[in-house]
């Protein structure tokens, strides 16, 4: 059932499934909307009640283009769509939301009791974006290439011809900017959410200080965030464990949504 909440001058739109005790928030990947934790939780409605958040320039949500979306506002919307009386809740993330998710873990870490992040965004640092989002020079730089791509599809053609990336990541990035209206959506929603992060050791510092458990699920096949990349981040850490399934980047779907309710504990 899809509802609104009034948050300062934002109204945001949110899925709400389920009807158990536990509460579960969770958050989407680049483009997506909250429905898409349809599949998973009809796998899991009569345990946990599902808050999936419709996040900034997403869905039905309204967020102003002057106001930049942090953690702690993701925090403080969590807080209002909180039951009264529960103290504690889970976090589920995929991709973008993994590292919404992660972000979380400065606001209120003891409240969390576990997180699922499926193929997330967060677990390293992915460069580009980094660049384009985290320093004034790159943002200029970022907004140039958006209005003015020419240069960059060259650059994506070049890059392909001498075999420095897998297709597949030119396909996936060529994918996210052919149009105009892509390509300004890109530029919003990152810069929009480019303070919703955390550092590495920050997060596994945070996870295992306040014992939160912590599944990754991991597509074999991805060349987003890759393997390697989630048991790197899971690697000695006591409170994080790495899974694989047999896919690529796109682990939500309703083909893996049971194996993936039965990492939640």
């Amino acid at each position: 059932m899809i509802k609104s909440l009034q948050y300062k001058d934002c109204v945001i739109s949110y899925y709400q499934y389920g009807k158990g005790v536990e509460v579960l928030f969770c958050f989407h990947g680049y483009g997506q909307q909250g429905r898409v934790f349809a599949p998973l939780a009809e796998a899991i409605e009569d345990r946990f009640t599902l808050y999936c958040i419709d996040l900034p320039i997403h869905g039905s949500t309204f967020w102003p283009s002057e106001r930049l979306c942090t953690p702690s506002d993701i925090n403080q919307i969590i807080l209002l769509l909180l039951p009264k009386g529960v103290l504690k809740w889970s976090l589920l993330g995929y991709s973008l939301g993994g590292r919404i998710a992660l972000s979380l873990l400065n606001e209120q870490a003891s409240a969390i009791n576990q997180m699922v992040l499926i193929a997330p965004d967060g677990i390293s640092i992915q460069f580009w974006q980094y660049v384009a989002t985290q320093f004034n020079w790159g943002r200029a730089l970022f907004r140039y290439t958006m209005n003015h791509p020419t240069w960059f599809f060259g650059l994506l053609f070049l890059v392909g011809k001498l075999g420095i990336f897998d297709n597949r990541l030119i396909k996936f990035a060529k994918f996210h900017i052919h149009t105009d209206e892509k390509r300004q959506y890109l530029l919003r929603r990152w810069l929009k959410l480019r303070s919703c992060t955390i550092g590495v050791r920050k997060a596994q510092q945070l996870i295992n200080e306040h014992l939160i458990i912590t599944k990754l699920v991991l597509g074999k096949y991805d060349r987003v965030i890759t393997v390697k990349a989630g048991e790197r981040f899971a690697e000695n850490q006591p409170q994080i464990k790495a899974y694989q399934l047999p896919t690529g980047h796109l682990l939500l779907i309703e083909p893996f949504a049971q194996q993936i309710a039965k990492l939640l504990v």
